[in-house]
């Protein structure tokens, strides 16, 4: 069972990959893959119960792929340390726009959801 669910999220990214080396998107693929995966559930492509196993072990041990960033992070501090401003305010900047775009977009759908239940709107 859990290699037939990870066998799909292989699939998946191997796809994205594929899709980014044709076509030149301005985005990783991981994030490519992240989108199919996505638009995949949404259409009944691929069911929930055809991933959720392993999506939830993935997401349980996700602390454990930040090692490797982590330690590049001690090994180059004082290059963080110099490029302060020019690393964190970017990030800082990049983060709080992202949050805000999370908390919109959860809120159109939450106001959308609503409108169909009294029968308003779409």
């Amino acid at each position: 069972m859990a290699v037939k669910q990870f066998s799909i999220i292989l699939a998946v990214t191997f796809v994205s990959w594929a899709v980014s080396e044709i076509v030149p998107l301005p985005v990783p693929y991981n994030v490519v893959g992240f989108m199919l995966l996505f638009f995949a559930l949404l259409s009944g492509i691929i069911k929930e119960q055809q991933v959720d196993k392993v999506c939830d072990f993935i997401l349980r041990y996700m602390a454990l792929f930040f090692v490797v960033p982590i330690a590049g992070v001690i090994e180059y501090g004082d290059l963080l340390k110099d490029q302060f401003t020019e690393i964190f305010v970017p990030l800082g900047v990049s983060i709080l726009l992202g949050f805000f775009a999370a908390g919109k977009v959860t809120q159109f759908i939450i106001h959308r959801g609503n409108r169909k239940e009294t029968g308003h709107g779409i």
